[in-house]
């Protein structure tokens, strides 16, 4: 049997399909691009290639997923799945659509009258639209999607990573509103206004995770990011006519992170029994847990979804990471006690704390905890208030414009008395609703490539933020 190392020219050793596969995706490139991939191929291992797959919910992208987990050898090598089902598949598209869209309104207003070649290539790119609209349903309702994953995960032996993010999808609906201008046959046909729903797209992240359990394979980490809280509500069969997924429960995870985003509509208590339901037979394994709600969401509601989170036990859990949620200083301080031997790294992100203090969970971290480190992202006021100095712990009660470095002195000394934290950061961050300027609506920016920049941009200024905590 051939092996691939992971350096070297591999290029006899590839199928002919997986290069055709690779170059296709590589047409449309610029000649330098193509240039850096040549270089790739020549200085490039296989085993670097190939072991994270992109999975988009298109024909193309599984027919690529297929011919990789046929071969015997490139099989082997992958480990990670990433699945994106809007950003490259479904915006792409329908944003070559807005740009079609918006040269016809341009001409159409100026009263041009279009040339024969340029309707012909209108009519084209609508042709071309409605055939991948006509595909895009059947995936959805033809359970191709999932056969497809089943049947390749089953041959992926090595694969432990699965990673599911549908990072865009709010943007998609957004710039399916802003194409309105478009002609009324245009605007009837167009396919956002059902398969952009928040059921549609949590479908097929179910449908991920079951074509992972049905495949046994051996699921070590899974990251779920930015998915609609529809993921948490157990019977999606009720807005469409094929038979309900359920929430698939994976067995031997160590490592586990769930974000979701979208309006609050679902029962919170059901939705945590749903989340044990998927976690339960990891109980054992887990070592990393992370939860994230994107999402301002009512007191009460958060409390009664929290109170059933404390209630779980993980026998290993070393990291644990909470953001955008309410906590009850009480059963927070019990879910430290029955963890204590365990858990060593702490990340708290935009929490606050009702039914308690600050004080009485930091108090009980320091005496019922061993951290090795703890990062706090942008906490309120009364964190700060909350670590005391001399047993007076109104020492940061006026907190505009204080050092932060005589916090972290403080910080390491609650916590660890003379002995330095080996990890501490101290981050303050706005949330989108923190500054009406940017926002229009939905919490967006209009602009893409100007979003784009300034996320860039933002590493540069971290350590200039971490220095002062404005709240």
């Amino acid at each position: 049997m051939t092996s691939f190392g992971s350096s070297g020219s591999f290029m006899d050793h590839i199928p002919p399909e997986i290069i055709i596969c690779i170059f296709e995706e590589l047409q449309t490139q610029d000649v330098s691009s193509l240039r850096l991939a040549s270089k790739a191929f020549a200085h490039l291992g296989a085993k670097a290639m190939f072991q994270t797959i992109n999975i988009l919910f298109s024909y193309k992208s599984l027919g690529h997923l297929k011919a990789i987990s046929d071969d015997p050898n490139l099989s082997k090598l992958v480990h990670e799945i990433r699945y994106d089902d809007f950003y490259i598949g479904w915006v792409k598209q329908a944003y070559f659509e807005k740009v079609m869209f918006r040269l016809w309104h341009e001409q159409s207003s100026r009263g041009n009258v279009l040339s024969e070649s340029s309707e012909e290539m209108m009519l084209k790119a609508w042709e071309n639209y409605q055939g991948f609209f006509r595909g895009q349903r059947r995936l959805l309702y033809e359970n191709i999607f999932e056969e497809t994953c089943i049947d390749a995960f089953g041959r992926l032996p090595n694969l432990t990573r699965i990673r599911i993010s549908p990072t865009l999808g709010l943007k998609a609906q957004k710039l399916c509103s802003e194409m309105m201008f478009c002609p009324p046959d245009f605007r009837s046909s167009y396919f956002w206004r059902e398969i952009s729903r928040p059921s549609h797209m949590v479908r097929t992240a179910r449908t991920l995770l079951h074509a992972c359990r049905s495949a046994t394979i051996n699921v070590t980490d899974l990251e779920i990011s930015n998915i609609d809280w529809a993921f948490l509500i157990e019977d999606m069969g009720s807005e469409s006519k094929t038979a309900p997924i359920h929430i698939a429960a994976l067995g031997n995870l160590k490592h586990f992170s769930l974000s979701i985003t979208g309006e609050i509509k679902v029962d919170l208590w059901h939705s945590m029994a749903l989340v044990k339901k998927m976690l339960k037979p990891s109980m054992r394994s887990l070592e990393s847990l992370s939860l994230s709600f994107n999402q301002k969401a009512d007191d009460s509601r958060m409390l009664i979804f929290f109170a059933r989170f404390c209630r779980m036990n993980w026998d290993n859990l070393r990291t644990l990471s909470l953001g955008f949620i309410n906590l009850t200083a009480d059963m927070f301080i019990g879910f430290c006690k029955r963890h204590s031997r365990t858990l060593r790294n702490v990340m708290l992100t935009q929490v606050s704390v009702t039914e308690g203090n600050w004080a009485s969970v930091f108090a009980s971290m320091k005496s019922q905890l061993k951290l090795e480190s703890i990062q706090l992202v942008g906490l309120f006021t009364e964190v700060l208030v909350a670590i005391p100095s001399n047993g007076i712990g109104t020492m940061f009660d006026q907190c505009i414009g204080f050092n932060a470095s005589d916090y972290r002195i403080e910080f390491e000394r609650f916590f660890l008395g003379d002995g330095p934290l080996p990890c501490l950061k101290i981050i303050s961050r706005n949330t989108p609703w923190d500054d009406p300027e940017h926002e229009n609506g939905n919490g967006y920016s209009d602009d893409w490539e100007a979003e784009a920049h300034s996320e860039s941009g933002s590493d540069s200024d971290s350590d200039s933020d971490a220095e002062e905590i404005f709240w």
